[in-house]
C-alpha cells in the first residue's frame, strides 16, 4: 500500500506536486509525506496537508512544496503515497486509479565560476564550474613544498582572510549563495621561514635566470621596477599588492640588472643577473 517517488530537483525550485486519483472501494484517504535523501526521517514538515481524501470521481491533487526547505535544487528528494481507510487488509480486487502524475518547477538560473591557480600549487575544482543561482561551491587549495597561498582574489578583490584550514592542514574556500559569475584565483609564493635570511625578506629566483624570474617578498609588494646598469627602466610594474610577482625576461639581454621592489614595509634593491 505505499508508492515512493524518487524526484530529483536538481536545478529547480518552486517544486509542486500533482496526481489525479480515484477512488474505486479500495482506499478513503491519500496519505503524504516526503524525505531530502533516503537516508532521511520521512515527514509532513511544511505541508498544508498531509491527507488527501479521495472519491469515485476523479480529482486533481496538488501537494505543494514551494516553501518547504530543503526541496529545491534537491537530487535525492523522495515523495511518498499510501492508502488509507478502513480496511486496508482487504483483499476484494477494489483499487485506486491514477493519472496525470507530474513534478513542476521553476529553473533556478546558472552561473559560471572561472578558476584557476599560478605556479607552485593547484586549485580544485579549476577552469569554468557552472553552479546554479543561490547553491554553494567549495574549492580546494594546496601549496606545493616549501610554499604558502600569497594571495586570493575574488572579481578582483582580496580574500584571503576568507580560507579555512581543516584538521590536516588543507585549506579550503566556500562561496555561499552564488547568484553570479566570479573569476576565481590564487597565486603561491614561498614560505615566510625561507625569505627571512634575505634582505628586506625579498628574494629573487632563479637568479641567475634565463627566461623568467620569481620576486617573492613576505610583506606585500606594491611596486617593482627593473634598471639596467645605466640607470634606464626597461621593466615597471605598479599597484601590485600580492606576496609574488613573474617577470617574463624575453626582451632583456644577457648582464646585470638591477631590480627596486617597494613594499608595504621598505624598498630594496636585489641585483639580477640574466644569462642565457
Amino acid at each position: 500500500n505505499t508508492l515512493v517517488f524518487d524526484l530529483p530537483t536538481t536545478g529547480f525550485e518552486d517544486i509542486l506536486f500533482r496526481v489525479a486519483a480515484r477512488d474505486e472501494g479500495a482506499a478513503d484517504y491519500l496519505v503524504v509525506d516526503y524525505r531530502l535523501h533516503n537516508e532521511s526521517e520521512w515527514t509532513t514538515t511544511g505541508l498544508e496537508s498531509s491527507e488527501l481524501e479521495l472519491s469515485y470521481a476523479y480529482q486533481l491533487f496538488k501537494v505543494d512544496l514551494r516553501n518547504v526547505p530543503g526541496v529545491a535544487h534537491n537530487h535525492g528528494f523522495q515523495l511518498r503515497l499510501r492508502f488509507a481507510g478502513q480496511d486496508m487488509e482487504a483483499d476484494d480486487g477494489n483499487r485506486v486509479t491514477f493519472n496525470n502524475i507530474s513534478l513542476t518547477g521553476t529553473a533556478v538560473g546558472a552561473h559560471i565560476i572561472k578558476a584557476s591557480s599560478g605556479e607552485n600549487g593547484s586549485i580544485a575544482p579549476s577552469g569554468r564550474i557552472p553552479v546554479y543561482s543561490g547553491s554553494s561551491q567549495t574549492f580546494s587549495i594546496a601549496p606545493m613544498e616549501n610554499h604558502q597561498i600569497a594571495s586570493l582574489m575574488l572579481d578582483g578583490e582580496c580574500i584571503i582572510d576568507s580560507l579555512g584550514q581543516d584538521e590536516e592542514g588543507c585549506w579550503h574556500l566556500t562561496l555561499s549563495d552564488i547568484v553570479k559569475d566570479h573569476y576565481l584565483s590564487v597565486l603561491f609564493s614561498l614560505d615566510d621561514d625561507l625569505l627571512e635570511d634575505h634582505e628586506g625578506h625579498v628574494l629573487l629566483y632563479p637568479n641567475p635566470a634565463a627566461n623568467e624570474v620569481n620576486l617573492a617578498a613576505k610583506e606585500q609588494v606594491n611596486r617593482v621596477d627593473v634598471y639596467t646598469q645605466d640607470g634606464r627602466v626597461i621593466w615597471s610594474q605598479h599597484d601590485i599588492h600580492t606576496h609574488i610577482v613573474h617577470i617574463g625576461l624575453g626582451s632583456f639581454r644577457n648582464g646585470l640588472y638591477f631590480v627596486r621592489v617597494e613594499t608595504a614595509q621598505e624598498t630594496v634593491v636585489k641585483k639580477l643577473q640574466v644569462m642565457r
